[in-house]
């Protein structure tokens, strides 16, 4: 994303400044905190309305976080071993809880802050196997539920379509055919009503989070913090 387009995501998911960052423990510069990083973020990236909603939104932040990060390997199997104490490749599981746990009108108030981080780590990301799995759990999204406002819905439109093939792959094996996917998911789904929900589609999910990657990425020690 562009600078202006960091700065609308910043207004529009009210994401946390450095300062609220500083706090949690780590250091970090406004282009930073929208953007991909290998390091699990120290609290949620959004501010909630409610502060009783404060310390559930940190919670879920880190944990979809953290799944997004070994789902699209940008941590490595070492650390995987560690989090969950096995060696099995992950899934998605986690991310398909997530998911379901937004879909509950009573949690409603997580959407805009797992649409953020998707998009944080859609931003800048150097490695193309990490970006089509992102994609791949976007176009879930999509499937499920809308983005709370109106900016945030402009700002992922202008993401997908920066990526977005003309002519969508179903297996979503390419950048630009999961995005075109995604691209179809927005134009057939959204806009519709904040609290609007899809019924999710737990077979979908799982066929789609286990497709098989042909490529797969190469262990690397470099570090992307904030």
């Amino acid at each position: 994303l562009s600078p202006v387009c960091l700065g609308s995501l910043r207004r529009a998911a009210n994401l946390k400044d450095k300062e609220s960052f500083k706090s949690a423990g780590q250091n970090a510069d406004a282009n930073a905190i929208a953007s991909w990083t290998n390091e699990v973020i120290p609290c949620s990236l959004t501010i909630g309305k409610e502060k009783k909603n404060y310390a559930e939104l940190d919670k879920f932040a880190i944990k979809f976080h953290g799944a997004l990060l070994i789902f699209c390997k940008d941590k490595s199997k070492s650390f995987f071993e560690r989090l969950i104490g096995s060696s099995k490749e992950p899934q998605g599981d986690d991310i398909i809880q997530c998911i379901k746990t937004c879909c509950s009108v009573k949690k409603a108030f997580l959407r805009d802050e797992l649409y953020a981080i998707l998009i944080k780590q859609l931003t800048n990301n150097p490695s193309r196997y990490s970006r089509i799995r992102l994609w791949r759990v976007l176009f879930l999204v999509l499937l499920c539920f809308s983005p709370r406002n109106q900016e945030m819905t402009d700002i992922l439109e202008s993401l997908i379509c920066s990526e977005a093939s003309t002519e969508p792959n179903r297996q979503m094996t390419s950048v630009s055919g999961a995005a075109g996917m995604c691209l179809w998911a927005f134009e057939e789904f959204l806009p519709s009503p904040a609290d609007e929900v899809k019924v999710p589609l737990e077979k979908l999910m799982a066929k789609i989070l286990k497709i098989h990657d042909k490529e797969e990425p190469k262990e690397s020690n470099t570090r992307k913090q904030y």
